[in-house]
């Protein structure tokens, strides 16, 4: 089992962007994430691109080591999404739970969303650490 903290989230969609994320909410029992926010148009086809990060310090310096890519169509994996109406959403993901063998540490992941063109709608990081319990 593994202690989860608290974690950091930003919008880092630009300015101009027609998806905005405006809450973040953790459940760490589940690992839950239940994501707030608004879309400025209506979507039939949305994909999202999950980019997840480890931190690895060094000597008082660091860098994110980029573990793994995953894409996904969200209309394809969750067909009651869509159409993604124009207004507030609400998109609830669970995990279950980390592996016993995932390193403790600073983890972020960058969720990208997209269009069926490719445009991008908008982005959300969350950044979060994991601490293994100590038996």
């Amino acid at each position: 089992p593994s202690e989860e903290g608290a974690l950091q989230w930003s919008d880092c969609g630009a300015s101009d962007s027609v998806m905005h994320f405006l809450n973040v909410t953790f459940i760490p029992a589940t690992l839950t994430y239940i994501k707030q926010g608004t879309i400025a148009v209506e979507e039939k086809d949305m994909k999202v691109v999950f980019k997840q990060h480890y931190f690895v310090g060094l000597f008082g310096h660091g860098f994110w080591l980029e573990l793994f890519t995953i894409k996904k169509d969200l209309c394809q994996q969750s067909p009651d999404l869509c159409p993604f109406l124009a207004g507030p959403f609400e998109l609830v993901h669970s995990h279950g739970h980390h592996p016993s063998w995932t390193p403790s540490g600073r983890y972020k992941n960058v969720e990208t969303f997209f269009d069926a063109k490719g445009a991008v709608l908008g982005c959300l990081e969350i950044i979060q650490r994991i601490a293994h319990a100590k038996h």
